[in-house]
């Protein structure tokens, strides 16, 4: 029996030939919800994530991983898997997600600007915005190999109101970056993790190894670069994904030292 697995990766903005001057917008009223228990939706997200309900915002996630075999499954059946990091206002649903997708014949490194939408909190349960290839050299002068190791960090410029996505493949020495105008985005939330959009197919044993993600950091609005792990001292969140059934079948181990954590899956069925 086959398993289906994703990936978590692509969301949020404006490209920079688009630009609005920072000058020409107001910067919206803040306030920042509670984290919200995530148990039985569908979107199959596995992971962690930042919520300060003290008003922290993020301005950098970043974490690296290992492409695996099991990420092979992605977008079969017309569904979408990712694995990445992203940011996001639970408010608004604004969201920049990056990261390694399947396209059915090789890895691709993507990113994503949009809209999130879906409750309690869309940047947990609203899933996937549309993919964009990262330009450059892992785009095409490289393919990425199952067993690179490849990092992805997102980085919003709170001066400039400018977001830099950075891809890289650190096994094959390849990097690629985008920047966009971002605006005020206020992101609330940061996370790291796997979304399998195919999770209400999924069913136990949750014995399928995804991946293993280390060296996962974060950094506040106010905080000095690079910031710091996942266990430090804010409100870190831990997502299961659970299939139709409410059956627990995409779950992330416990977080090491905060900045080390895997995610494991169940089989699908039926088999694809």
């Amino acid at each position: 029996m086959r398993f289906r697995i994703a990936a978590l990766a692509a969301s949020a903005a404006v490209i920079g030939a688009l630009a609005i001057p920072a000058a020409a917008q107001a910067a919206p009223t803040r306030h920042n919800p509670a984290p919200q228990v995530v148990n039985g939706y569908t979107k199959g997200l596995a992971g962690y994530y930042e919520n300060q309900r003290s008003d922290w915002r993020y301005r950098d996630v970043r974490a690296s991983f290992t492409v695996t075999a099991e990420m092979e499954e992605l977008n079969n059946l017309g569904t979408f898997g990712r694995t990445g990091v992203w940011q996001c206002n639970p408010n608004t649903g604004t969201a920049v997600q990056s990261g390694i997708e399947w396209n059915g014949t090789s890895f691709e490194a993507v990113y994503g600007t949009g809209t999130l939408t879906g409750g309690p909190d869309p940047c947990v349960t609203g899933g996937l915005l549309a993919p964009v290839e990262f330009p450059g050299n892992i785009t095409n002068s490289i393919a990425i190999n199952i067993g690179d190791t490849v990092e992805f960090e997102q980085y919003y410029n709170t001066a400039t109101r400018w977001e830099t996505l950075t891809a890289i493949d650190v096994t094959q020495n390849a990097q690629s970056a985008v920047s966009f105008y971002e605006g005020y985005p206020n992101f609330y939330e940061a996370g790291v993790g796997v979304v399998d959009e195919c999770a209400p197919n999924l069913v136990n044993p949750v014995a399928n190894f995804v991946t293993q993600f280390s060296s996962v950091r974060v950094t506040t609005y106010n905080s000095k670069h690079p910031g710091t792990s996942l266990n430090n001292g804010h409100d870190t969140e831990m997502v299961t994904g659970f299939n139709t059934s409410n059956v627990a079948v995409l779950i992330p181990t416990a977080l090491s030292g905060g900045s080390s954590f895997a995610v494991n899956a169940g089989v699908s069925s039926p088999a694809v």
